[in-house]
């Protein structure tokens, strides 16, 4: 065979490489698709069932959540965000203006995350990836407890990974129309992903080093500039319009920033050195769980790690394939004065005087298509010129490949270290929010790097007996990791939804409904952003950093104007106004989500000032406060329904069914008959259940009692029928004295309760205690 003849047989015969790891489109492949869209569809239905349990209830709504949802209401963030604005307005003005509403939209951002990281698994690699790297990315708590809020980078997150999944079709293409509608898409969400927050044009830095490494400059690829076109139709107009309103801009920037972070940017030299705290927090989240499980991101991090390891790995070992095909190409020049022809190459082939280099790593999709190291390595330069005439014909004698060179590690790898060091130097502020900019590339390649590991464990079986025990080996780790990452996640989310079950949560609805109604209607509401839930969208609302002269308004005006402060800090500085200036006091609430929250009338007006109308809630532990409130009025009215003497409580404990619990018994303890009650061993497990009479639904009740725990310790609350605790328990220690049990709680739609007793947690060992007589006096509905 000719010279000519064998580059002819290359030129048609040699692989055309792309970046689409996806075979052709075939049934076993529609199949395979619709598989894995099932088990997707599956596991996104499981994450919005778990992520939305009493979403407009846990945790309390943020003064974040109300600046955002109110001032998208009156497009007040236009200029500095406006892909958040327009997207959030459309969305409440649909489905209406609330805490629920708020938190449900991001959630659907974070839905869009989840099937686009699914998609670029798919691209990159394989749908098994992609789907490892969706359950991974699911698992991880801060991304599941950072969506329990609203949070402007859900939004920036969706839309950047959006656009480079657009690009990555872009450019696996050849059909023109196809790559102009991807790659202009792309440059648009790219776009959106800044206008929902700044902190998303880092996944530009990701995208160049992409078309970097993949192209080797920065305009070689007509999708890259498609993709740059699609960013300035829209980029230049609107640098027009903030050059044009700068002043507005500049004040809702500060404005948004304030609110949103809390503090000011700060220089790269000092966001790298505060980096460790970002991933020092990793696992804490947002949501103040009893009992939080660390476990799933440290394994969610351990395999991170080692999937990085593993692509730093075949990407030397892709350079170093580079480097033995250059030797092999030089040695045969060198040999005989030049390259020998095709026959003459397999001559030296039979005879065995040739060793053929591994070559299937070479002609990866970054070499193929012009990529950055060909471009700007002497080595690649060098036998550029003699690699295209022999590639087939190393191919064709059997020279070693690997079997799966389209799939882009390398870019993988590259891209994710972009994405960390970005983050490291650019954000300031390192909110858990922020972290699925990286979490997300850690995902995919832990998806990666099980996919391959076990493909490897796999292909051992038909070699020798060590090989083969080596595979079982690493697949085992392998699979067992990642079952205990993914187990440790489920049960963590699991045990948040249980968590969420044991009480009844107070809505923002309960302190609205009050604020509402000590607030005239019409009235200018002076407060944090944090209230801002509490009143109909068209309410003139002010907070200082909105308008720095509110206090002019005490001096007089047709529209009455009125305070809230709250214990919240963002409340600080109306605190310490209401302390040095005399205003008549409206309300105070105490007990709320946000500790006692207070509201004034401004006015310079002397004269004597009603009485405040006062409100009680029912207070919160660990952070939540329970579902209930009552007036002062109601308080002074409260009627006694039920009192049980110990004798009577005795009998109770007769009627119900048999049990292997000592049963209770009438006892005299000093100068005073309570009933005495010992537990069997268990860890907080109710063991006794006293039923309480038939109650009204919906309203709130007052049980008193006294109990002195001579052993162990004790828990006493109450509960309805089902389990569900309908007030935090009251946990007791051993004690000399009797402690006065004083609980509030709200009945069910049933009306159905019970005073529940107990172990105390962590106590496995019996418990025993003395309780007195129990009383239950009505307090009322909610006014």
């Amino acid at each position: 065979m000719t010279d000519g003849s064998a580059k002819v047989a290359a030129g048609r015969d040699a692989l055309r490489l792309s970046s689409n790891a996806i075979p052709a489109w075939t049934d076993e492949s529609r199949l395979a698709d619709g598989l894995a869209g099932f088990l997707l569809a599956g596991l996104t239905a499981a994450f919005t069932f778990f992520v939305t349990r009493r979403i407009g209830t846990i945790p309390a709504p943020t003064a974040t959540e109300g600046l955002l949802a109110h001032e998208a209401l009156t497009n007040g963030l236009a200029l500095t965000r406006p892909a958040l604005d327009w997207t959030l307005w459309a969305f409440l003005n649909a489905f209406g203006d609330g805490v629920a509403q708020v938190r449900v939209y991001g959630i659907l951002l974070a839905l869009v995350t989840l099937v686009v990281t699914y998609l670029i698994g798919r691209k990159l690699h394989s749908r098994a990836a992609g789907l490892i790297g969706v359950a991974c990315l699911m698992g991880d708590p801060n991304f599941f407890g950072s969506l329990r809020t609203l949070r402007p980078e859900t939004g920036a997150v969706a839309c950047a990974f959006l656009g480079f999944y657009l690009l990555l079709r872009a450019q696996a293409t050849d059909r023109l129309g196809h790559k102009w509608l991807w790659a202009l898409t792309s440059g648009w969400m790219s776009l959106a992903a800044g206008w929902f927050d700044h902190i998303g044009l880092l996944m530009f830095l990701c995208m160049l080093a992409w078309t970097l490494v993949q192209r080797g400059d920065l305009l070689g690829s007509l999708s890259w500039r498609i993709y740059l076109l699609g960013v300035s139709l829209w980029l230049v107009p609107y640098g027009g319009w903030v050059a044009s309103h700068w002043s507005a801009y500049s004040q809702q920037s500060a404005q948004i920033a304030a609110v949103i972070y809390n503090r000011s940017s700060v220089g790269m030299w000092d966001n790298l050195a505060a980096e460790a705290q970002r991933y020092a927090a990793w696992s804490g989240g947002l949501l103040l769980i009893p009992t939080p499980d660390s476990l799933s991101a440290r394994l969610f991090q351990c395999l991170a790690l080692a999937s990085l390891v593993y692509l730093s790995v075949r990407t030397i070992r892709t350079i170093s394939h580079m480097v033995l095909h250059w030797q092999f190409v030089r040695e045969l020049r060198k040999r005989f004065g030049g390259m020998p022809a095709p026959a003459e190459l397999q001559e030296l082939y039979a005879s065995g005087e040739v060793k053929l280099p591994k070559v299937g790593t070479l002609e990866s999709w970054m070499f193929e298509r012009g990529g950055l190291l060909r471009r700007l390595s002497l080595i690649v330069q060098e036998i550029e010129k003699d690699t295209r005439p022999i590639t087939h014909w190393l191919q064709a004698l059997g020279a070693p490949s690997h079997p799966d060179w389209r799939i882009p590690r390398t870019g993988l790898l590259i891209v994710t270290i972009t994405s960390l060091v970005g983050l490291a130097l650019f954000d300031s502020h390192k909110v858990p929010a922020v972290l699925p900019f990286v979490t997300v590339w850690f995902a995919l390649c832990i998806g990666v790097f099980v996919v391959d590991a076990l493909r490897w464990a796999v292909d051992q079986r038909r070699r020798a007996v060590p090989r083969v025990l080596r595979g079982l080996a690493v697949g085992l780790l392998v699979v067992s990791l990642v079952t205990a990452a993914l187990g440790s996640g489920a049960r963590a989310v699991w045990r948040f939804h249980r968590w969420t079950r044991t009480f009844t949560p107070a809505p923002y609805a309960d302190l609205a409904t009050v604020l509402r109604q000590v607030v005239a209607p019409g009235a200018t509401v002076v407060g944090n952003d944090i209230h801002r839930f509490a009143f109909p969208p068209g309410t003139h609302y002010v907070t200082p950093l909105g308008n720095d002269n509110f206090l002019d308004w005490a001096a007089g005006g047709a529209e009455p104007v009125v305070l809230i402060t709250d214990d919240t800090p963002e409340s600080q500085v109306l605190r310490d106004v209401a302390e040095t200036r005399r205003w008549p006091l409206i309300a105070e609430l105490s007990g709320t989500l946000y500790g006692t929250v207070r509201v004034y009338r401004l006015t310079m007006a002397e004269g004597s000032a009603s009485s405040p109308a006062r409100y009680y809630f029912m207070g919160s532990t660990n952070g939540y406060a329970r579902r209930g409130y009552y007036s002062e009025q109601q308080r002074q009215e409260a009627a006694l329904v039920w009192l049980a003497e110990p004798t009577e409580l005795e009998r109770l404990t007769r009627e119900l069914p048999a049990s292997e619990m000592r049963p209770p018994e009438v006892q005299r303890d000093g100068n005073q008959l309570v009933l005495r009650i010992v537990t069997d061993v268990s860890n907080y497990t109710t063991r006794l259940r006293l039923p309480l009479p038939p109650l009204k639904p919906h309203v709130m009740y007052r049980l008193q009692t006294a109990v002195r725990v001579t052993q162990g310790g004790a828990v006493v609350g109450v509960r309805d029928r089902t389990g569900l605790w309908l007030n935090e328990p009251v946990a007791l220690g051993e004690s000399q004295t009797y402690v006065p049990i004083d609980i509030l709680f709200v009945t069910n739609e049933r009306g159905d309760a019970e005073l529940a007793i107990g172990n105390r947690r962590n106590q496995p060992a019996a418990s025993a205690m003395y309780l007195g007589r129990v009383e239950v006096r009505q307090i009322g509905a909610s006014p």
